[in-house]
This record gives structure tokens, sequence and C-alpha cells, in this order.
């Protein structure tokens, strides 16, 4: 206490030597009742007498101590000390590193310490990171039942099922621990429950995955995974993720995995006397982690996974079993990795990975084999004649991101015993029923290819046969990473997200960023936190059932209804600075304004509009002008003939008159070459490439200059003008400075050069012949 308090006077390190009080029943009368003496550690530095007269009462807020000073303060010798760390400051270090790293917690210490007292070699205020982490050792000592990282896995569950009353599982928490491989199996009757109300729900969509670095490397053994099974929870006004089982292994194998899931599903069928059915199971590109899933949840191997789903898509039998899909993101991961190999340019391996995209998205055989038919035209097509209906077919696709449904394809039923077969297979890729349905698509398109008689066409951009490589070694697990099972659960495609927002929230809200911790101490950590998230998803279900009964008891029970009184709404009083403007209301004169983006027809065919809004305003403002003000629409009806843009502006003006905004957006865009043959028509650019740009015949005038001198080699000049140069301060001049520019008869020099290279010396006077549109559109009295 005195070495803090003397440390906002000096910048010294005391030592105490001599801590001596009177007693009681001394004769010392005129002592002083405590005598201190101190040195500060820097050699040579100065010496302090402490002593306190009288003795201080027990409810005394201020005590007096009398400080002799003898020498001078000399820290130049450039070593640092600083006292020891008591009782009481590794306690509330100990309680600072629940939250912080040593590190962190050393390096925030720097950052608050004086600058002074460090530089002159005083480190009291900030503890060495030695110490910070011989402190945090010894608080995460304390909670450890044996130094065996092994061996304290086996004492939690014990001290933990010293707590446990009446229960219907074996364990509280951890419920299966092996030592070699290291494998401990976690979940609890809670964890259970909730497992249960999902299936009652008919919600029980699963999300499995494994991650590393949260716990760290024994000796002598394999690194450890973090395997979670999850399931999100949608209430009312959240949805988060819940756990409702883990797994740490450093096993990675297929029966490792398959013995957790079905030790699950065992002890769920011991509580609640049924099975435990999810109806899907989303995965990455694993096959441990596949297999483990198909056998614990189908009780059926990949083959005959395989074949009932070719079943249920061709609709012999009904979905009864869990669906195992692959994550859409991985499955893209992975198809980027594969396409990165291959050498082609990148707007190809662009169109192969969208329609990769669009294989993902399909629902049902006939979409799958109408895109495959397309992908294997695109790519294994040499010439760009052949495959050129192939490719606006997949481009189309993309723009819409979307498979039409009704393609004019058939699949034919397979029969009964081509599904199952009587020897063993090999291989997946060997024995799927999928690849003999889909490899005759890519390899008929590859017989035509090679069929086809030569001759001189244009080469295809896109051709690149090693890229139906890749899509003939996935053909084999279509229904795990295409929607032809998701569809059986009204969904198209769907990624691991839950699970990877479940491993986010582990290692930077749980853990706080503190990873490769032993088993134990990660285990009591993850309990405590999945035990609090558990009951409060609990909680909010029950305050959501209250809250549902409670709405149909007031409406099943109207003569129990009381009459409350809403709280009276307080009039906003007036600013004294600014008041807001009343909103206007609409006159009987104006109109409606065309939508962004459209739908409409060309004759037979579909066409979709997106990024209208270069065309919506300029079209919208010609109707109006042209509506409002008869002559104009006059005007433009004569000069129809002249220019095919003036007829077009007609065309546009009719179907805008009886509100057939779409049909006259259409009528505008047909006329542009970028939109020939296309269904998506997306107008993203400028309004000048639109709009402006075709409006150059009102837009120009027609001047004609002639030359007083009659031996001028060009006596008359005729020029289209697409401008006008005026100058005018205010907006009420504009019509005037309009009619001065067109009345305009100047004069300059001709300088027309002869043959001889000569110019000519006379005038020239400039005469304006044609000003097409300029009084009506663009100036109009009263503008």
């Amino acid at each position: 206490m005195l070495s803090e308090k003397l440390g906002h006077i000096s910048n010294c390190v005391l030592s105490f030597s001599y801590n001596k009080a009177i007693q009681c029943q001394s004769r010392k009368k005129l002592c002083p009742f405590w005598q201190g003496k101190a040195s500060c550690k820097f050699p040579g530095c100065a010496q302090f007498n402490f002593s306190i007269f009288d003795e201080p009462a027990k409810d005394a807020d201020c005590v007096l101590v009398k400080v002799e000073v003898s020498g001078q303060t000399d820290h130049s010798t450039g070593f640092t000390f600083r006292r020891r760390t008591s009782k009481s400051e590794r306690k509330t270090l100990k309680e600072k590193l629940r939250q912080l790293t040593p590190m962190h917690l050393h390096t925030k210490t720097i950052a608050a310490a004086d600058e002074q007292k460090l530089i002159e070699g005083n480190t009291n205020e900030v503890p060495p990171l030695t110490v910070l982490q011989k402190i945090s050792s010894e608080k995460n000592l304390e909670n450890r039942l044996d130094t065996n990282p092994f061996l304290d896995c086996i004492e939690i569950q014990n001290h933990q099922d010293l707590n446990l009353n009446f229960s219907p599982l074996q364990h509280q928490y951890i419920q299966f621990v092996a030592m070699s491989p290291f494998i401990t199996h976690m979940y609890s009757v809670d964890q259970l429950q909730l497992l249960k109300d999902f299936q009652k729900e008919g919600k029980l969509f699963l999300y499995l995955d494994a991650t590393g670095t949260v716990v760290a490397k024994p000796k002598d053994c394999k690194s450890i995974l973090y395997y979670a099974l999850c399931c999100p929870v949608i209430s009312t006004t959240e949805t988060t993720v819940v756990a409702v089982a883990e797994m740490l292994s450093s096993d990675q194998s297929t029966p490792t995995i398959q013995h957790w899931l079905t030790c699950l599903s065992r002890d769920y069928c011991k509580m609640f006397r049924q099975h435990l059915h999810p109806q899907k199971v989303e995965t990455d590109f694993s096959w441990a982690i596949i297999h483990a899933c198909i056998q614990a949840f189908c009780q059926i191997d990949v083959h005959t996974y395989l074949q009932r789903c070719l079943q249920v898509t061709e609709g012999k039998i009904k979905c009864s079993f869990t669906v195992v899909h692959i994550c859409a993101a991985h499955m893209i991961k992975i198809l980027c990795c594969k396409v990165s190999k291959v050498k082609c340019g990148k707007p190809t391996k662009d169109l192969f990975l969208y329609s990769m995209a669009l294989l993902q998205n399909a629902t049902t055989l006939n979409e799958i084999k109408a895109l495959l038919t397309d992908i294997g035209t695109v790519f294994s097509e040499a010439t760009h004649t052949n495959c050129q209906e192939s490719i606006n077919n997949l481009k189309t696709a993309i723009e819409n991101q979307s498979i039409i449904a009704d393609v004019e394809t058939e699949i034919t039923p397979t029969e009964e015993a081509d599904l199952f077969t009587d020897t063993t297979p090999k291989t997946i890729r060997h024995d799927s029923p999928f690849v003999r349905c889909f490899e005759d698509v890519l390899s008929g398109t590859t017989r035509k290819r090679q069929t086809r008689k030569a001759f001189v066409a244009p080469p295809n951009p896109y051709y690149c046969p090693g890229l139906i490589d890749i899509v003939s070694r996935y053909l084999a697990t279509l229904p795990l990473w295409t929607g032809i099972m998701l569809n059986q659960l009204g969904r198209t495609r769907d990624t691991n997200s839950e699970a990877e927002n479940w491993f986010r929230t582990t290692k930077t809200i749980v853990l706080k960023n503190q990873l490769h911790r032993r088993p134990g101490d990660f285990i009591q950590t993850m309990q405590e936190f999945i035990s609090g998230r558990v009951r409060g998803v609990k909680i909010t279900k029950i305050r959501q059932g209250v809250l549902k009964n409670k709405e149909l008891t007031e409406i099943d029970q109207p003569l129990s209804q009381e009459e409350k009184w809403g709280k009276k709404r307080q009039k906003k009083k007036k600013s004294k600075y600014f008041n807001s403007p009343k909103a206007q209301k609409p006159t009987k004169g104006s109109f409606t304004s065309p939508p962004w983006a459209a739908h409409g027809k060309l004759g037979q065919q579909s066409i979709k509009l997106t990024n209208t809004c270069t065309i919506d305003n300029l079209l919208y403002i010609l109707y109006l002008a042209m509506k409002t003000r008869p002559f104009i629409l006059a005007e433009v009806e004569q000069i129809k003939t002249k220019d095919r843009w003036m007829s077009t502006l007609l065309e546009v003006f009719r179907h805008f008159l009886v509100g057939q905004w779409s049909q006259g957006k259409i009528s505008w865009l047909q006329n542009i070459d970028r939109f020939q043959g296309n269904r998506m028509w997306n107008a993203f650019g400028t309004e000048h490439d639109f709009v402006v740009s075709r409006l150059d015949y009102i837009h120009s005038s027609e001047r004609m200059s002639v030359c007083n001198n009659k031996k001028c080699p060009s006596p008359q000049l005729q020029n289209s003008c697409w401008n006008v140069a005026i100058l005018c301060d205010d907006f009420s001049d504009l019509q005037q400075s309009m009619d001065n520019w067109v009345d305009d008869s100047r004069s300059f020099p001709c300088r027309q050069k002869h043959r001889n290279r000569k110019a000519c010396p006379g005038r020239r006077t400039l005469h304006i012949q044609e000003v097409h549109s300029w009084s009506t559109l663009f100036c109009d009295h009263g503008c």
C-alpha cells in the first residue's frame, strides 16, 4: 500500500527492510506508533523512512504517514525492477486472464501504464509476460482433475455424474470415452428432447461437419477433430443454431462416425420408444461422413441408397428415408479446383461453372438430361454453328437463374433387374444407376461430333472436351449434390452454413479465439454454453405456446373479453425552426408511370426485361409530351416516314396510351441488335445508348452557307448540325435565344481552297434551312 501511494510521487521501486510497531504496554511513550525503512532497488538510489506517530482509529478514513527521504534518486543504471506480485494482485490478474490471453493483457497494461515510469525502469504496473503465463497456467490447473488429458475426461465424466439424478441416460453429458483412438461422445437429455420436438413438428433438418484447431494435439496421438451435429432453431424473434450431438475424435474413419451416430439413435430410441428419423442431413464432400450418415440413419449402403433415389425420382416409391445432401458451396469449390487444372479460357470456365450450378438447382430427371445435352454439345463441338442453340439455352437459363420445368425429353424407366446387381460392385461409379441413365447423353453428343462431316465453319470459343470428363466423374452421385431429392422436401438447394455458423460461434464467442485447448477444458466450456442455449430454446418454445394458447382462448371465449384503453398519443409540437411540408395530393391529371423491368411477348416468344431504368424515364417523358401537347404528336406523325425511330416512338406511344408498358418498351428495344434472338433482355447501360442516340433525326438541323464570290470552288455548302450553341442567363430567355439562333444569318470568311491551293477571298452567309423539332419537343413556349 505504501509503495503504491508513494508511486504517485516517486518512480522508485521500494524494498522494505524494517517494519516495527510499538506494543500496547510499551514504556516508550514518545516513540512513533509505527516505523518503517525502505530503499530503492536501483543501485545508489535514495532511502526512505516512514513513521506513524499516533495509533489510528479503526474507523479512520485517513492515516497520516511521515516520509523522510535521504539521498537522491538515480535510475541511470539501465536496469528494470519491480515488486513481487502479491496474492491479492494474483487473484485480480486471474480474473482478468479469464477474459484475455496473457499476451493481450500484457499489451493492454503497457498501453495504460505511465510512460515516464517505464522509461526510468519502474515496471510495477506492468507484470512480465512470463508471470502472466504462469498465473494463467495456475488458473487452468485449478479445474483439472488429472494431468493426463485422456484421464482428465474420465474424471470430468465421473464428476458430472455425481450431480446426476434419475435420468434415462447413463451419463449426464459425456456418454462415451475411448483412449486409443481418442473418442468422446457428448450429448444430454435436453438435447435429445430437442431432437424429439423437431421430429414431432416434421422439421428435423440436421447439418453435420467437422473442424480442427479447437483441441490441442496430445503427444503420441493424431490431430483431434471436433464433430458437431447441428439443428437450426427458427422462432418469431430470431434464428439460432444448436448442436444436438458432438464428438471429439482422433480417428476420422467411417466406423468411428457411424458408431457415434448409432449410439445417438440407440439412446434416442431407449428414451422415447421411437426411432430417430431426420428428414435431411447436410454434409460436406467427405465420403467418411456420407457413408456413416447413410448407414446410421437409413440402415443401407450407398449403392442401395442411389438405387432407391432413382426409384423415388421415377415415381415408383415414396421418399420414406433420410435424404443425405452435399453442401452446394462445397461442391462448387471442388469444381473450381478441378476446372483450374484444365487448360481453357476464363469465359469457358465461367460458363461451365454456371452450368454446373444449374445442375445443382435441377429438381427433375428431365431437367438434368436437357442440361447435360446442352453441356455436352457446347463443350465438345469444335464448330460454333453446331452448338449455337445450346449456348443460347445455357446463357438464357443462367440469366433467368431457373430451368424450364416442362422440357420435352423423356427418361426411360429403369427395369428392376437393372437396379440390383448380383455381384458386389467395385466402385460407386461402376454400379450407380445414374451413370447408366445419363452417360449416354454425354457420349451421344461426342459420337455426333465425330460422325459429322468436316466443313469450314467458325470455331467454337467454348470447345474444351476436358470439362466433359469432370461432368462424367460426378454423374454417379447426382442425388447427393443436385436438387432431385431436395425437391421431395420442398427445396432446390442447401448449404452447410448452419454447421459453419456453429463453428464460428464456438471459436470466436465461446472460446474467444483461445484455441488448441485441452480436451477436458473444451468439454467443460462447451457443456456450460450448450446447456444455456438449449434451455433458452426450450423457454422460447414454451413462451410461444403460451402466447398461442392465449390468443386461441380469447377467440373461443368472447364473453371473457375486457375493455382495454390504449395509451393516448401525444401530439407532436411544431418546431420553432422547421415544419415538415404537407403531403401533396395527386391531381386528377396525373399519369401512372411504367414499372421497372417487365414481362411481355414478341410474337410467340416470351420476353423478360431487366434494368429498364435506362429507357423508362425518357420514353415516359416523350409519351407525356405527345399526350399533353397534340401539336407535338402531329409533327411526329408527319416525320414518321423519314426516320424509323419516329415510327417506333409512335408505336411506343400507342402502347403506353392503353397501359401496355411492357409491350411499349419491347417495341423500342426490338430494333436494337444486341437483343436479337434472346429471351432475357438486359437493358443495362446508359440513357444515351438506348434513347438519346436513337433520336438523332429530331436533334439535327440542316444548315447552308452561301459564298458571295462567283469564282468560289464551293459556292454552297450544306451540313447537319447536332447541337445548339446558345448562351442565356435565365431560363425565361431560353425561347428567345432559340429563336435568335434560328434567325441568325451571320457572315464569315469563306477560305475555301482552289486547286492551286489559294483561299477564296469571299464571305459566306449562314442560313438555317430546316429545324426539325427543336421548337416543339425541347423549347416549347411556357415550358
